[in-house]
């Protein structure tokens, strides 16, 4: 009766002459333990050779509203781009849900009002790599702070340079501008970076000093090619603050 491995009211309602057949036949589903209920009228089929549900998290995640995505850290995870797996997931949707928790993940709603460059991959939405990169950059809380952003950054093999102005335009904020052309100037040859995106950047900085990461870090010295507060050595800010400075 259900082709998918997440089952909401609004998918199958064409399957059934009411809402309430509909939920008689969860009920009885619940009854023999052949679904799990994971929130609010979203449930999940359960795979009788492992007892465990056919859906992951983001595949969750991409079924909590009809607009919701996998964004920010949960992107980078899904990509292979970080080294600690967190409990949290951040799913940015243009409706509001409440946060909730199933088996030991926290879904936690990122309220957006837009779904640009967001992918199908299979039955997960998830932001493009590029947008995800110039999100974190954006919000580097919601990166997971800046030694998993750059954990992510030492990670990444290829970057598509016309996508990351794409999202940067799309944005068009002047400070994300400069952040961007600062952090990923020092990627420029990994990445194969050109001119044309540091170019950009640049002609967005002005007279006005602004702080590349919140001003808990002490140790700051001001960049002055983008004109941001940044720390001393900011690369001793991975692991810790193990890592010597490395550029």
């Amino acid at each position: 009766m259900f082709n998918s491995k997440i089952i909401k009211y609004e998918n199958n309602k064409n399957n059934f002459q009411s809402r309430k057949q509909y939920e008689n036949c969860i009920f009885n589903m619940l009854k023999v333990k052949k679904i799990v209920k994971v929130k609010k009228d979203l449930y999940a089929l359960i795979n009788p050779l492992t007892n465990n549900i056919y859906a992951n998290k983001y595949e969750i995640a991409s079924s909590i509203s009809e607009s919701s995505y996998v964004s920010y850290h949960s992107a980078l995870e899904y990509y292979g781009l970080t080294n600690q797996v967190f409990t949290n997931i951040t799913v940015s949707s243009l409706s509001r849900f409440r946060d909730f928790e199933y088996e030991g993940i926290n879904y936690s709603l990122k309220l957006t009002n837009d779904d640009f460059m967001v992918k199908k991959v299979d039955e997960i939405r998830i932001t493009s790599l590029e947008k995800t990169i110039i999100d974190c950059i954006d919000r580097i809380d919601l990166a997971g702070g800046i030694e998993e952003l750059l954990e992510a950054l030492d990670l990444l093999e290829y970057v598509d340079e016309e996508e990351l102005i794409k999202a940067l335009e799309h944005y068009n904020k002047k400070i994300l501008f400069r952040k961007t052309g600062y952090l990923l100037s020092f990627y420029k040859e990994e990445f194969n970076l050109t001119n044309k995106l540091f170019d950009l950047c640049a002609k967005y900085v002005n007279s006005n000093k602004f702080y590349f990461l919140e001003d808990e870090y002490s140790d700051l010295k001001i960049d002055k090619k983008w004109n941001l507060f940044v720390p001393n050595n900011l690369f001793s800010l991975k692991d810790g603050g193990l890592v010597d400075e490395l550029y």
